[in-house]
């Protein structure tokens, strides 16, 4: 494998090699480089310019349009990940690429990986991550002052790098490190190996010396999981989480957005079993407006929610939104288990 080393290092960012041999920046929202907090102008203005790719691209015969590309897209790290995704998943690391940002891909990214990473849609998946991080960590601050001793853990399901796990961690880590002195556990359930890798070697990074985590005492189990197998889940979850902890469960751009909603009730219902009372969890929606419908070439296999309806329907399983926020294509929640 050639490894292509990052020449132009953030300071006061720490530094992985993912499986592809990219050296990769580990993103901190909370570092200016990362934090985005786009205005009504910026958002308007890339909504306008996807349009008018978007009409151009529809000037050109669908036969022309399918091979110019094919081309643009076959050097492009991005633009191979979003061809492969085509009514299926984009991988953990092709969706990693699109939180860095145009402005933190390294050399290796050709002109059409920094125009995927700079469009709106690649915002949206940064604004998703820093609104997931956010709800996270605002949804365990009450837990850890009423829990001071008590262990955290928390369970990513689907999240590849687990970005949101690992940045709810800078945030609190920032904001109220004395809670953290306790045991703290990441567990990792996923298939994907490649943005699993990335997320162990992340947090190794990110405690060692000069990283946003460093000294925090903080361990990772990583455990090949089928989401589909919700009576597994449940099982792991009383095994594993010791009585009266802290818990906090996550699931960016992975179960609320893939699975139908027979299978993603059953989850609800198997993670409302097996979790303290007090659990806090936050998940994404994937929305789609006409804009995105008329202009996305490669649609995956996400399944679209009204967040009214899925909000109606998830209380029925025992669940309440608490608090959502609105990102470009994406909703991010945070609920709470309902209280009889």
């Amino acid at each position: 494998m050639k490894i292509i080393y990052e020449k132009n290092k953030i300071p006061g960012i720490s530094y992985v090699i993912a499986r592809n041999g990219l050296e990769l920046p580990v993103i901190d929202i909370t570092h200016p480089s990362f934090k985005v907090n786009p205005d009504e102008k910026e958002l308007k203005a890339l909504e306008q310019k996807l349009i008018n790719d978007g009409e151009k691209s529809r000037k050109i015969p669908p036969l022309l349009r399918k091979i110019i590309v094919f081309f643009l897209l076959r050097r492009s790290y991005l633009g191979r990940g979003i061809m492969s995704s085509a009514n299926t998943f984009t991988t953990g690391m092709t969706i990693y690429l699109l939180k860095l940002g145009a402005e933190n891909l390294g050399s290796y990214a050709t002109f059409m990986d920094k125009n995927i990473a700079g469009g709106l849609a690649g915002l949206g998946i940064r604004m998703r991550l820093q609104d997931m991080a956010n709800l996270l960590a605002e949804g365990l601050k009450p837990l850890l002052i009423k829990k001071p001793s008590l262990p955290l853990h928390f369970i990513n399901i689907g999240g590849g790098p687990s970005m949101d796990t690992l940045n709810t961690l800078i945030l609190l880590n920032k904001e109220v490190p004395v809670n953290l002195k306790r045991e703290i556990k990441i567990h990792l359930l996923d298939l994907d190996t490649d943005g699993s890798d990335f997320a162990m070697n992340s947090l190794k990074a990110l405690q060692s010396t000069g990283g946003a985590l460093e000294g925090l005492k903080a361990d990772m189990v990583i455990r090949k999981h089928d989401w589909n197998n919700f009576v597994k889940l449940e099982s792991y979850l009383i095994e594993n989480l010791p009585d009266n902890s802290v818990v906090a469960v996550s699931s960016e751009g992975g179960i609320f957005d893939y699975c139908t909603d027979e299978v993603l009730f059953s989850i609800m219902r198997s993670i409302y079993k097996g979790t303290p009372e007090d659990v806090f969890m936050a998940g994404t929606l994937s929305i789609r407006d006409n804009i995105s419908r008329r202009y996305n070439m490669f649609p995956s296999s996400s399944i679209e929610r009204d967040f009214n309806e899925f909000s109606e329907a998830i209380s029925k399983q025992g669940w309440k939104v608490e608090k959502h926020l609105f990102e470009p294509f994406n909703i991010s929640i945070g609920m709470k288990k309902m209280v009889y």
